[in-house]
């Protein structure tokens, strides 16, 4: 087994030494026999940051774009697209994407313009996106109406209880939903959907075409074993359909007396649990692989940061175009509002 094209995006780096070109009309970059390369083969290597809920004013964009660009950036990581609080983003008005109101599907015009004008802004300067589909998203009841049901009063009595629970014990569990539940998993194709056919205004090009995005992962920090193995549990709504989909993966795997897969004790059942937790991040994963393909989008994919073990570097490296890692280091850069992008440290050199 060979691990595809991995670099490493930490709180604030992504390893590199080799910049691409600056341009407006950036050059299309490939994943390609283990390295980002352009169209004459050479390879391309990235200095990035990640800009986390990263929405500044419009008049300030190319001033950061230029900074970025004067200290050899050459990749940025929008992270966070949805977060649901302002919580790293103490003097933004906006948080995420979406208005995040009584659901997490409505645009919020003012975000969208400034993230459009901020990708253009780093695109003048050279500077590649690297953009993921899943973090911090917060599911909402509303959110229940993309697919009316009988069970629609309990969906959203289940969602209720996962969002009055602390974010140690809710985020993993949210990040899972989509890959166990019919409703989640559609949220998160409509904001695939949204974000890749979005056409930037400053631009030109949808997000799916434009050959300034690079990378595009499906979820952030998740595995299902990782989740579950350390102990995240989840609303009875949704426990259920677990249940329900462990006991008929062990039927189809000639195993019909198991019990639920919390209990599993014998070694040959662990052994059925743990590739059935493989399945079911493998099974969303070409999910939503192929549908990002369907939109046109040639990005190189992988699936989530490899932190989970031996089982996610095999699937991964099969299902996707590269394998990501990062890891997070102390003393951080960042600990107060004082050490963020003030008007200092945007000022460009002279």
């Amino acid at each position: 087994m060979r691990i595809k094209n991995s670099f490493v995006v930490g709180a604030l780096v992504v390893f590199a030494c080799v910049l691409a070109g600056w341009s407006e009309s950036l050059p299309r970059i490939v994943a390609k026999d283990g390295h980002f390369v352009d169209a004459d083969g050479r390879i391309v290597r990235f200095w990035g940051v990640n800009m986390v809920s990263a929405f500044p004013p419009t008049n300030a964009v190319e001033k950061i774009a230029s900074r970025l660009r004067s200290m050899s950036v050459n990749l940025v990581r929008p992270h966070h697209l949805l977060r649901p609080s302002r919580d790293w983003v103490w003097q933004s008005p906006v948080s995420g994407l979406s208005l995040l109101k009584e659901d997490s599907r409505t645009p919020d015009p003012v975000a969208w313009e400034s993230f459009d004008a901020l990708n253009a802004a780093l695109a003048r300067q050279g500077i590649y996106l690297q953009l993921s589909l899943h973090n911090s998203r917060m599911f909402l009841p509303g959110d229940v109406r993309i697919l009316p049901g009988a069970d629609a009063e309990e969906w959203t009595a289940a969602i209720k209880e996962l969002n009055s629970r602390p974010w140690q014990k809710s985020i993993d569990v949210r990040k899972l939903l989509p890959m166990v539940d019919e409703r989640c998993e559609l949220l998160q194709r409509e904001f695939t959907k949204e974000l890749l056919l979005h056409r930037n205004p400053h631009t030109g090009r949808s997000y799916g075409e434009d050959p300034q995005v690079l990378t595009l992962e499906i979820v952030n920090e998740s595995s299902f074993a990782y989740a579950l193995v350390c102990g995240n549990v989840f609303p009875e709504y949704f426990e259920r359909k677990i249940q329900a989909r462990w006991r008929r993966y062990a039927v189809a795997h000639g195993v019909a007396d198991v019990p639920e897969f919390r209990k599993v004790r014998k070694p040959e059942h662990l052994r059925l649990r743990a590739d059935f937790y493989r399945s079911v991040d493998e099974d969303y994963g070409k999910r939503m692989v192929g549908f990002v393909r369907s939109l046109g989008c040639h990005a190189a994919i992988c699936y989530s940061n490899l932190w989970r073990g031996e089982d996610a570097l095999e699937w991964q490296s099969r299902v996707g175009d590269y394998v990501e890692d990062h890891a997070y280091v102390d003393p951080l850069v960042v600990r107060s509002p004082d050490d963020w992008l003030d008007e200092k440290m945007v000022r460009t050199r002279s």
